[in-house]
C-alpha cells in the first residue's frame, strides 16, 4: 500500500474520502482536471476495491482528460479490477503516447501478463514517440525479449 494519509488536508477515513470523491466525477471543466487526476492517484493508497471505489474510478476513467483517465486506470489495475484487461485493450486505441506508456507499465507491473506485453510491445514499436520507444527497449531488456 502507498503512503498514508490519503490527503494532506486532514486525516480522512477511507469512507470520508470515498464520499468526497463521488462528487468529483460530476465536475466539468479544465480547472478540475488536476484535482480529478489526483483523486484517481490517491486510490492507489487503498489496499482493496469496493463497488463504490470501482464506480468512482470507472467514472474518472470515462473522463475526457487523458491524464485523469490514465491515473484511474492505474488505480483500477493496482486494486485488482476484474475487467482490467478489457480496459487496457480499450485504452490502447487512445492515440496518445503517454496513454500507451501507461498500458505497458500496467501489463508489466500490475498484470504481469507477458503474452499481452509482448504483443503490445510489438505494436508500440510501430507507434513511435521517443518516450514510448525508450520504454519499449527497457521492457524488452527487463523481460529478456
Amino acid at each position: 500500500m502507498e503512503n498514508r494519509p490519503i490527503s494532506t488536508c486532514g486525516d480522512l477515513t477511507d469512507e470520508d474520502f470515498i464520499e468526497i470523491t463521488k462528487v468529483s466525477t460530476f465536475l466539468v471543466g479544465v480547472e478540475y482536471d488536476d484535482g480529478k487526476a489526483s483523486i484517481a492517484m490517491c486510490f492507489r493508497k487503498f489496499g482493496y476495491l469496493t463497488p463504490e471505489i470501482d464506480s468512482v474510478l470507472l467514472n474518472l476513467y470515462a473522463d475526457d482528460n487523458e491524464y485523469t483517465k490514465r491515473q484511474a486506470l492505474f488505480s483500477l489495475a493496482k486494486l485488482g479490477y476484474k475487467d482490467i484487461t478489457a480496459l487496457v485493450k480499450k485504452s490502447w486505441l487512445i492515440d496518445d503516447e503517454w496513454h500507451k506508456i501507461g498500458r505497458l507499465i500496467i501489463l508489466d507491473e500490475y498484470l504481469k501478463d507477458k503474452t499481452r506485453l509482448i504483443n503490445y510491445l510489438k505494436n508500440a514499436e510501430k507507434y513511435g514517440g521517443a518516450d514510448l520507444t525508450e520504454l519499449v527497449q527497457q521492457l524488452k531488456k527487463k523481460n529478456n525479449y
